[in-house]
Formats: C-alpha cells, structure tokens, sequence
C-alpha cells in the first residue's frame, strides 16, 4: 500500500482553512468511548488508557514490532504492507483501546448473569494478526488474488476484521458477536472507517469498496460456509466449545484457511500448517494457521 497521508482538513470562515473541526470531532468520539465505559461503572477506564499510552505499552508495542519483523525478516517478506496497514488500523481502532472492550464486555456479562468462560474479552495485537496473513500469502499460496470473504468468528469490537481488510483486499468481511455491547463498539468502529477511508492515503479502490458487516448474533445460529479466511480468538474456549466449532469449520470449502489463538481445530478435516507462540496482552498466546483439507471420494 502506498506511503500514509494526511487527513483533508474542513474550510473555515471566509475560506481559511480550519483544523479545530476534525479535531473536535476526534476529540468527541475519544470522549464518547471513555463515557461509554464510564456509563458502565469502569471509574478506572480513562486512566488505564493513560497508563498504556506511557512508556509500558510503547515498550510492549516495540518488543512485539520487533518479534514480527523478526520474523519477516526470516521469511524474507517486506514489512511494506504491514506498516502501512497498521497505521490505518491506529486511525481507524485508535480511539478504542482494549480498557473500553474489556468493560463493555464485563458489564454486560455481569447484568445478564452470562459465565460463560468464552465470553471474556481478549483483544488482537495487530502485527502479530497480520503476521499470520502475510505467512499465509507468503507460505501457504493463500490470498494470492484480490477478493474472498473474511469472517472473525466471535468478533468482539471488531478489530480483527479491520485488520483482515486492511491486509488483504477481500469482497467482503464479517464480524459475529453475540454481546450487543460489543457490536456496538464494531459498529462505531465502521462508521468512522466510511467517514475516513476516502482522507486517508494507502487503501486502495477495491478495499474502499469492501462490505463489512457486523452480526449480533450466535457464532452456532449464523452461517459462515461460504468463510475463505476464519479466524477464532479461542484462548477462553472450553472443550465443549471447540468441538462444537468443528461442524461449522467443517462446511468451509476446501482450500480455505483458519486462524485460531491457542487452541487447534480439532478436526481431521483441517490440517495444521504451523503453530507459533506470541506475545498478546493478556500473555503468550499459540497462533495455529490451519488450511481445510480436500473433500474424502466415496
């Protein structure tokens, strides 16, 4: 993708170029998520923002920046893409940190009594989601061509499935969360990626063009088959939870390719392609990239 550029600026009066207005506008929506997590009795919220904006998350951010390239390096890929990718993703995710996620998510399982354990909230740490991507397309002869569907399955705010956009230029890609606070998040999200996808430098056309949808609802009761690309936060998955996922992994078409964070799929149906341990913000997490193996003949 082409070098990152400034955003447009709105004219003021008398034709002077004014800047407030974009900044006000990011200022209310930075101000709106802290409410938004403040409305739900996370006092604590704003300052944990601030604490990750210090000195700690910048030393986290570049040891995982320093990992990824690392591996990059070995597998003799540009870190072109990536870089430019992850300066959209900042422009697009940026203004919801994981503090708002993570209270979005606790709030509502506690007023609606929900304990399942899959339900807690972990977030992608962009590069190392890319990564995988860029090994896919790199190693495994996947995403090769523009187009194919992107589904994240149990999405939480949605940023995995800005990230899959921003990496790779699919037809469409889809999001299904079962909080509705947390579509909410995804759904904010994609309002300000339409209002800015046009003032910002490095999507192309067709990724401009990309239709994403947000799905409140159950990953069991939506149909992802036609899914050329899944992906699973499953680091809280039980047993139970995992091998109920095989039946709907399993009507992908063959050929395609799956995600997941610390757990496999436990199919024979998916072949494991490689499995590497990463660092994540809860911890190491193991990423396993699976491919669906071809169809048995009967």
């Amino acid at each position: 993708m082409a070098g990152d550029e400034e955003e447009s600026k709105t004219g003021g009066a008398e034709g002077v170029e004014d800047d407030t207005a974009p900044k006000m506008k990011e200022l209310h929506m930075r101000e709106r998520a802290i409410a938004r997590a403040e409305d739900l009795q996370e006092t604590k919220v704003e300052g944990k923002m601030r604490d990750r904006s210090g000195l700690t998350e910048l030393h986290f951010n570049e040891t995982i920046q320093q990992a990824v390239n690392k591996k990059l390096d070995e597998l003799e890929i540009s870190n072109g893409r990536l870089n430019s990718a992850a300066k959209i993703f900042k422009k697009i995710c940026g203004h919801y940190p994981a503090a708002i996620g993570k209270a979005v998510s606790k709030k509502e399982r506690q007023d609606d009594a929900l304990e399942e354990q899959s339900l807690v909230y972990g977030e992608i740490q962009f590069r190392t989601f890319a990564l995988a991507l860029e090994k896919i397309r790199h190693k495994y002869g996947g995403l090769s061509e523009p187009g194919g569907i992107f589904v994240d399955v149990g999405s939480g705010s949605g940023k995995p499935v800005f990230a899959a956009m921003l990496m790779h230029e699919f037809d469409r890609v889809i999001g299904i969360e079962i909080l509705t606070g947390l579509h909410e998040l995804s759904r904010d999200m994609e309002a300000i990626w339409h209002e800015r996808k046009h003032k910002i430098g490095g999507i192309t056309e067709k990724m401009s063009k990309t239709q994403i949808e947000f799905i409140r609802g159950d990953i069991f009761n939506v149909d992802w088959s036609d899914a050329t690309l899944a992906f699973v936060n499953s680091t809280c998955f039980d047993d139970e939870m995992m091998n109920r996922l095989v039946e709907p992994a399993d009507k992908m078409k063959p050929g395609s390719f799956f995600i997941s964070f610390t757990r496999r799929i436990p199919s024979e149906n998916w072949q494991v392609l490689e499995y590497e341990r990463h660092l994540m913000s809860w911890g190491d997490a193991t990423v396993f990239i699976h491919q669906r193996k071809a169809d048995l003949q009967t």
